[in-house]
């Protein structure tokens, strides 16, 4: 159980409002109960990609000022100005709305879990509180005839249904599944880069320095879309734009390479680092980063995830096999959660936030955990506690239960928006949610297998055993959930 955890449904978990959830059963449609795609894609799109205009806009509709002075005194500097200099009572209402908008995308951006309601719990409360914290629910709320609990819960509704706020044009679809490697086909590489970056045009040149000056986009040109100080004069040619085809592709041959050989041979991270650099890509790798988060705003609309997972269904189902090469078809869903997990077996428990979905690895020594607990492992360990050893394997399988569903820690789950299954339809890689032990500590566990007599495996993180096989304790489950699984994709044709 983690214990940095209220999210959107962390929220539901712990206060179970009526609104609350009857807002995300509405959302979620008929989904849960074969309802179709679409209305799975649109909780996946309500909550996956946290909009930071539509979480400013929506706090702004709740009270009448969501800038107080704690607020301006905290956040003033994000835009320019010194809260000793300009006080509260003395700036502006176009001051104050910058400030928001500012403020939320820059917690979006550097606070982990980066969901939709991690802004206004901290704009309100000052810090995503710990598992065991439950005084953030009373905290008072200026402006609001009620407390942060009540206020969050009409917060995440009126985020997902107010048509003055909801957006259309975002096309986001869930992560690609990475549970087995996709062949690294160069040809092909180059030439989903191209589509995706340029639409195969060597002479691209509406953001080049030549017409249009520096800007703070880097000014990307050419059928790779090179930014200014990346191409770097190469070949003696000033931007990318300027140099043939041939100059163009030894260049971004050259890039590949060095990102097949930085993250073992695997093509699903040269979207990644193509769209945020190396630098991004090991962030994203280590979990400082969520395939939610958007680069650079100002100039880019899409996630990490989104254009990673648009890169890879193009690469797998037209580049790659018209350069001759075959997709591999991958499992989904359940057992390729389960097929990754049993890979894990062996790795040790800890309760520690920043290590315990399996990355970063432990930076050796001692830490003391979330609850109090000292763990003590050689650099380069793999650890995990409960609830982030299941989001890792669902992760593997294409799902992020963090980023489009908000599922950060064991207390989430029971009520958030995944499909409710009944103990007799269990089948693997479905989430088993175990009650509060004694010690007021939750548990989660995945489903390993169902046997012939109708015993029930499960594959955990305990702290006793760390990642093992067991048998499920069905005299502490308090319900089972099954996420969405991704759509598996369509073989590719004969050559």
């Amino acid at each position: 159980m983690s214990t940095k955890a209220l999210l959107a449904a962390a929220a539901a978990a712990i206060l179970g409002p009526s609104t609350f959830i009857l807002g995300v059963t509405v959302i979620a449609g008929g989904a849960a109960a074969g309802g179709s795609a679409a209305a799975a894609a649109t909780v996946v799109c309500t909550y996956a990609y946290p909009d930071a205009e539509r979480i400013a806009d929506t706090m702004s509709t709740l009270t009448d000022e969501p800038v107080q002075a704690a607020q301006w005194d905290r956040y003033a500097d994000l835009i320019g100005v010194d809260p000793a200099e300009v006080r509260w009572g003395d700036s502006t209402d176009v001051q104050r709305d910058e400030l928001l908008f500012i403020a939320v995308r820059n917690l979006l951006n550097t606070t982990t879990p980066a969901a939709i309601t991690t802004p206004p719990l901290i704009w309100w409360h000052g810090t995503v509180p710990d598992d065991a914290d439950t005084t953030w629910e009373n905290t008072p709320v200026p402006g609001w005839n009620g407390t942060l609990g009540v206020y969050l819960a009409a917060f995440v509704e009126d985020y997902a249904t107010n048509p003055d706020h909801t957006w259309d044009e975002h096309q986001c679809i869930p992560p690609a599944p990475t549970a087995c490697g996709q062949p690294a086909e160069t040809t092909a590489i180059l030439a989903t880069i191209r589509h995706f970056e340029s639409g195969d045009d060597y002479t691209q040149q509406s953001h080049a320095v030549a017409t249009g000056g520096r800007n703070g986009g880097g000014n990307p040109t050419g059928a790779y879309q090179f930014v200014y100080t990346s191409w770097d004069n190469y070949a003696g040619y000033a931007e990318a734009f300027m140099a043939p085809p041939n100059v163009q592709d030894e260049l971004a041959t050259t890039n590949v390479t060095s990102i097949l050989d930085a993250f073992d041979g695997d093509p699903a991270w040269v979207p990644v680092a193509w769209y945020v650099g190396m630098g991004g890509a090991r962030n994203v790798q280590d979990g400082t980063w969520s395939t939610a988060y958007v680069p650079n705003p100002a100039f880019n609309h899409m996630s990490i995830g989104d254009y990673q997972a648009r890169w890879l269904d193009y690469y797998t189902t037209i580049a790659l096999p018209a350069a001759g090469g075959t997709a591999t078809v991958c499992p989904q869903g359940g057992p390729a959660a389960v097929a990754w997990a049993e890979t894990q077996i062996g790795a040790p428990y800890a309760a520690a936030n920043g290590y315990r979905f399996g990355a970063p690895p432990w930076p050796g020594g001692t830490i003391i955990g979330d609850r109090g607990h000292r763990y003590t492992f050689p650099a380069g360990t793999i650890v995990y506690d409960c609830s982030g050893f299941v989001v890792a394997a669902w992760r593997a399988a294409g799902v992020d239960l963090v980023a489009q569903y908000g599922l950060y820690g064991s207390q989430a789950f029971p009520n958030s928006p995944l499909e409710e299954i009944a103990r007799s339809a269990v089948v693997p890689g479905d989430l088993a949610v175990y009650s509060v032990s004694a010690s007021g500590v939750g548990h989660i566990v995945l489903i390993h297998d169902v046997s012939a007599d109708g015993t029930v495996h499960t594959i955990e993180a305990t702290p006793g055993k760390g990642v093992h096989i067991d048998t499920i304790d069905w005299s502490r489950v308090i319900s089972i959930k099954r996420p969405a699984s991704p759509e598996a994709p369509p073989a590719p044709d004969p050559p």
